[in-house]
């Protein structure tokens, strides 16, 4: 079974330990990134093709997806007619403007860029869209994913997911630092929530791993962004990700 992976950053990269573990040979795997010189030649005859391109914030505060068009398009010229599967982060309006075919698949990442290898066979998640997805997964077998719904579900299902736990590290901001002034043992308050069934398990630290408050690196506060400009765009006014975004910038001053 050959592939072909578009993007060769961590995310690619994951992407490629994962089909090595679901048994694709390493002969059969092929990248295609012109920003590293690196071509793949073998599209007729393969069966996938992992889009794992960036997608910055544009200047709309929405994905730019130009990349993913950009891979597709390579693709299309090339000869591929296999499945192509999405893992580029975009909302459901983004997905709309590219041409996809009918047996597409969106695999959001859930990878944080310091332990994307071990994030991509152990992974807390793993969600997956479209309108067939039953034989992507049962090539994927060796990593369980939930299938949540078509294309569009499983991206809004990942801006959903980093932008809510965005908010809620800023609410635990707030609850830390009025902890720390009220002299409360916020290791027990902390204990508490991480107890309770209905507030999830786990992620609770503040400050976080880099040892600030509030959120950063490169996924949440971009995702955050995008869902409150995607959540304007359906006529919401001050939404919980724009508040987010906001109180962030500044706590981490």
């Amino acid at each position: 079974m050959k592939c072909v992976i578009s993007g060769y950053g961590y995310v690619g990269r994951a992407t490629k330990l994962v089909a090595l573990q679901n048994n694709i040979a390493l002969s059969d795997i092929e990248i295609n990134d012109p920003y590293q010189s690196m071509s793949a030649t073998n599209w007729q005859h393969a069966k996938y093709h992992y889009v794992c391109t960036p997608t910055p914030l544009s200047n709309s505060n929405s994905h730019d997806v130009s990349s993913v068009i950009d891979a597709l398009s390579v693709a299309s010229a090339a000869g591929f007619s296999g499945i192509t599967v999405i893992r580029s982060t975009m909302s459901p309006l983004d997905y709309d403007t590219l041409d996809t075919a009918d047996n597409t698949v969106v695999w959001p990442e859930f990878l944080r860029k310091s332990s994307w290898n071990t994030d991509a066979l152990n992974p807390l998640m793993s969600i997956v869209g479209g309108n067939d997805v039953s034989e992507f997964m049962s090539d994927h077998y060796k990593l369980p994913m939930q299938h949540v719904g078509d294309a569009r579900t499983a991206c809004m299902a990942k801006l959903a997911i980093n932008s809510y736990l965005a908010a809620r590290t800023v609410i635990l901001h707030d609850i830390r630092k009025t902890c720390d002034a009220l002299q409360i043992n916020w290791n027990g308050v902390k204990a508490t929530l991480d107890s309770d069934p209905r507030l999830g398990k786990g992620y609770w630290e503040q400050p976080g791993p880099d040892g600030e408050y509030g959120f950063g690196g490169g996924c949440l506060p971009k995702d955050t962004t995008a869902m409150s400009t995607l959540i304007s765009h359906n006529g919401i006014t001050d939404s919980y990700a724009a508040w987010a975004i906001t109180k962030n910038t500044k706590i981490r001053k």
